[in-house]
């Protein structure tokens, strides 16, 4: 029998529904994966609280018929209750203000299991759609996790515009298509097993050095960046955004500053820490390559790889491969809970795979990004 549900909108301060989000998520993640692979409570709180790159937005789904006097936020829909109440969906994203302003970005909607097919998504949805128009948005860009299952074959696959990689054609792609979205990449995450052998990082460090050294040199540090080194980062971070395979998305290069990074940094501190690389142009003190490694305090065991990127003239020498080993001995060195690495990669960057295939990273499932115009005829 169809359940009767609202949608409302939640605040930053309504702490109930951070954590029904929070195990809403961990459900979905174990459905998806066979395990927990969600950030912590405190991150996820933190990142709906940062307003300095986007507005973030999270609606929910919530049993029943909402009342008429509830007031309003500030997306246009009722504010969710002060008690508590059973969370039926819940969609994530954010509306970017610094850069890329026609997105209506990273949308992620969680639907309950027991709740599928009833038309919750798609109210979602909707609503999402609406609140980009009203803010002058003209894509919205969407994400789905899929894990890799080598022994299922019964399902037809889905390519992305790029013609790298592909996704089974279950629900969730099904959901995607039929709200009138396009794969535009496929994203590979891999994990790498913690402790990597010594013997193993020597060998790819000497390979590295032997064509980097003593071209370039490298610098490493954990936690915050002083001033020179974050401004090292935001040339860095610009070329990642310039630079980066992006397969059909429509992205814009973003614009970074110190100031930019310092926020960055700020955030993440909060609830975790970071371990990072930079290679320079020993000649000229030019910042040519970083990598940056993120660990959770909720989840010391757990590190996720954060952005890799050499910039384009200096690519050839394996700088990628330098800062990795770099960074993987000052994690090693500084952080001995860590058991494993994720990270995602296109799979149409091939020159970052190879170097993570080096390493002993092993592809364990996908994330695909659905794009769709919104400023035209809506599907429904």
């Amino acid at each position: 029998m169809p359940i009767d549900f609202h949608l409302v909108e939640v605040p930053v301060g309504h702490s109930w529904a951070y954590d029904a989000l929070a195990t809403l998520s961990t459900e979905i993640s174990v459905e998806t994966y066979g395990e927990d692979r969600t950030v912590s409570l405190a991150t996820l709180r933190q990142l709906h609280g940062d307003d300095h790159q986007g507005v973030p937005g999270f609606l929910a789904a919530l049993p029943g018929v909402g009342s008429p006097t509830t007031p309003t936020g500030r997306f246009g829909l009722p504010v969710a209750p002060e008690d508590p109440a059973e969370m039926l969906a819940s969609v994530e994203f954010l509306l970017p203000t610094l850069d890329n302003t026609h997105l209506v970005d990273d949308a992620w909607l969680q639907v309950d299991i027991r709740y599928r097919r009833q038309g919750i998504g798609r109210a979602l949805w909707r609503e999402v759609v609406r609140i980009g128009r009203e803010h002058g948005r003209t894509t919205l860009v969407m994400w789905s996790d899929h894990a890799l299952d080598v022994h299922d074959t019964s399902l037809p696959r889905v390519e992305p515009s790029t013609g790298a990689g592909d996704v089974p054609l279950g629900p969730a792609a099904g959901f995607a298509l039929a709200l009138g979205h396009r794969l535009e990449q496929v994203e590979r995450q891999s994990r790498l097993l913690l402790p990597v052998d010594d013997s193993r990082l020597a060998a790819l460090a000497s390979e590295a050095e032997a064509h980097a050294i003593p071209r370039y040199r490298t610098e490493s540090w954990s936690g915050a960046s002083e001033t020179g080194r974050a401004e090292a980062l935001a040339r860095l971070n610009h070329a990642f955004s310039s630079d980066a395979p992006t397969g059909g998305i429509d992205v814009e290069p973003q614009e970074w500053d110190a100031a930019r990074v310092h926020r960055q940094e700020e955030r993440s501190l909060r609830t975790g820490e970071l371990f990072t690389t930079v290679a320079f142009e020993a000649s000229t003190g030019e910042p040519v390559a970083v990598t940056q490694l993120f660990c959770e305090y909720a989840h010391p065991h757990r590190v996720e790889q954060r952005n890799t990127v050499v910039s384009a003239p200096h690519r050839g020498v394996r700088l990628g491969l330098l800062v990795k080993v770099t960074n993987l001995r000052l994690l090693a060195a500084s952080w001995p809970e860590a058991r494993e690495v994720t990270t995602w990669n296109a799979d149409e960057n091939a020159p970052m795979l190879a170097i993570n295939t080096a390493l002993g990273y092993r592809p364990f499932a996908r994330s695909a990004a659905w794009q769709r115009r919104i400023d035209g005829p809506s599907p429904w």
